[in-house]
This record gives structure tokens, sequence and C-alpha cells, in this order.
């Protein structure tokens, strides 16, 4: 048997009992309490990535060995044999996949048996280094939303995804979607905001969010500050992103949805201060993005961040094509190039096109 899927906290969040139990000295934690009763009395909430329903749906086989009553949880045959199985389809937050493509070292710990999977390292160690399990960036979500981001911490949803997937995408609310270095396939969903990026990114804020150059010290860095660092008026339109992978060897299929999504080929970098490094473009090379669902009635937009280069707009055997330099970039299904408008804007360092 393996309790690595045990959360303490999580556990005593969804049985408030136990802890009067603790205190009176029946139970020493919430484990004991789990080892001695709760998994024969079919407790399942004992981890924010341990879903009952999502195992059995994903393991018919368990769901009829259960009908023999041998098991009383789908989640007492994970602990006695699936977990050591390597199953980790246990969560609709947890994509094994994306979690292997994204953390390569991980990948190799698994080939050479220190992890049965990346599920494995994820509950002993990830989920401790808040690493990212599926397209959808919590920190992001969590960063928007404050009363999710408490009723997180409080166990009311066992993850920020959950509230999203539950109502925040039916409210509208603004969400973030990144890839990894491999090829994906990144669907953002959801009626509301979505920025949608096929390559291994994480988003940081620029310069004018952070505390310098103020030089006044009073806390705030107003344009005017930030002009003072760079010789004229500069403000970043493009979210700054730290990047991990450009998309030159990725193939990437960007999948819209209802609501304004924005798809991204390139963008800004900035270092540890925010303060600008340089910019990419994405997908130079080998690489490509395919575009679905592209909407600009919705308010859908691609944006395309380029340096001193030249882009062109082409047909394309599945619709326009977005090239830089002669290199494919992007294509987008089912558009030809005359219902592409690009929308130029140079910056001090870079040019962003807009295609609306």
């Amino acid at each position: 048997m393996n309790f690595d899927i045990f959360d303490e906290e999580y556990y005593l969040q969804q049985n408030p009992g136990i802890s009067a139990a603790i205190t009176q000295g029946l139970v020493t934690s919430g484990l004991d309490h789990f080892q001695r009763y709760g998994l024969t009395e079919g407790r399942t909430k004992v981890s924010r990535y341990y879903d009952e329903t999502t195992y059995l749906e994903n393991n018919p086989g368990v769901a009829n060995i259960l009908q023999t009553n041998i098991f009383a949880s789908g989640l007492e045959h994970f602990i006695n044999y699936g977990y050591e199985e390597g199953r980790n389809n246990t969560s609709p937050d947890y994509d094994e996949t994306f979690y292997l493509n994204k953390y390569n070292d991980v990948a190799s710990q698994v080939e050479t048996g220190t992890y049965v999977s990346g599920f494995s390292h994820f509950i002993q160690v990830g989920s401790i280094e808040n690493l990212q399990t599926t397209s959808f960036v919590d920190s992001f979500y969590l960063g928007q939303n404050s009363g999710v981001a408490e009723a997180v911490n409080n166990g009311v949803f066992p993850t920020s995804q959950a509230h999203y997937r539950e109502y925040g995408q039916f409210e509208q609310r603004s969400a973030r979607f990144t890839g990894t270095p491999g090829s994906d396939v990144i669907l953002g969903y959801g009626e509301g905001e979505k920025d949608i990026y096929g390559v291994d990114v994480t988003p940081r804020p620029s310069f004018l969010s952070l505390p310098g150059p103020d030089f006044n010290n009073d806390g705030v860095v107003t344009p005017e500050e930030a002009s003072r660092q760079f010789g004229q008026s500069q403000e970043f339109t493009s979210s700054p992103v730290v990047t991990y992978s450009d998309g030159s060897n990725e193939f990437d299929t960007l999948v819209g949805s209802a609501g304004q999504d924005h798809f991204f080929l390139g963008g800004t970098s900035v270092n540890g201060r925010g303060f600008f490094t340089g910019s990419t473009t994405f997908y130079q090379g080998e690489g490509v993005a395919l575009i679905q669902n592209f909407d600009p009635s919705d308010g859908d937009t691609i944006k395309l961040i380029i340096g001193s280069s030249d882009f062109d707009i082409a047909e394309g055997e599945l619709g326009a094509t977005i090239l830089v330099e002669n290199d494919t970039i992007a294509i987008v299904e089912g558009y030809d190039s005359s219902q592409l408008t690009p929308i130029e804007q140079d910056f001090l360092f870079y040019r962003e096109v807009t295609f609306v």
C-alpha cells in the first residue's frame, strides 16, 4: 500500500470532525484516521489531485471490481495497486503527457525508475514546487481572482482550475493557457478573455508594475519615470514572458473557443527586475502553429512579435499562412489572406503585429 497521494491538510479540511478526534487523542493525525477508518469507510477526498469519479471513468475495470465489494472505493484500489502500476489519470487537473513534456528532467527520472510516473513525482515533489500540471496557468487565474485563491486555500475547491471549469469559464473570467517544449494541442476554453500560447513560457510583469525605476521612491512607476530609463515613452502592450521554448521544432495546435482569444506568436522578454531584455518570434525554423476557431467577431487576435524582420500573409492549403522572412510561422485554418487585417505598432526595441 502506498499513501503518497494523501494530503493531511486537505483531508482535514474535507473532514472537519476529525480535527476534534485528534484533539481528544482518539487518533494521532488525519493519516492515522484514514488508515484506521477512512479508507474502509470509502472516504476519497484525500488529495487535491484525486477525484473518485475521474479515476473510475478512466479505469472501467476498477469500476467493475467495485461491484464485487473487494474494494470500498477506487481510491482503495489506487493505494493498493494503481499507484505502483503508474496509473496517473486520477484528476482532470493533472495531465501526464503535458507534465512530462514540460519537465524533461522528470521524464528522465521516470525512464530510469526513480519515479513510477510523472504523477508520482508531482505528488511528492512537484506539488510542493507548484509545478504546472496542465496548460491552464493557475498562477495567472489566482492572481486575477483573490476570492478564488482564498476558496482554494480553504479547500472549497481543490484547485483554481476546478473553479474555472465549474464556474469561472461561464462567468467570463480571464484565463491563460501555455504549452510545453514539445508539440501540443492547447485548447483555450471558456467564454471570457483568454491568452493562448503553444510554447513553454512563464508570464512576468513588465517594469511598469515592478519597484523600479521608481526614481522618486513613491512606490509607483509612472510612464514618465519609465521614459527616463529608456529615453522615450515606452509601454509594453504584449505580456512579457520568460521563454523556455521558442517553437522552432514544435508543431502546436492552438484552439480557440467562445469569447475573446489572443493567440501569441511571439513575446517580449524581461529580466528578474522586469526590464526589457529582448523579443522572440515563435516558430521560426521547422516549427509551426496551426490556429483553429479564430473569430475576429468575438474580438480574437493573433499577436506576432518581430524585430526588424519582414512579415507576409500568403494563401495555404489549410488557410492563411503567416510568414516571417519567408518562414511559415502559423497557419490560420479556414481563413484566406484577405480576411486577416494586420495592425502594426512600433516600439523602442521591437514591432508588434496584431491580426484581427
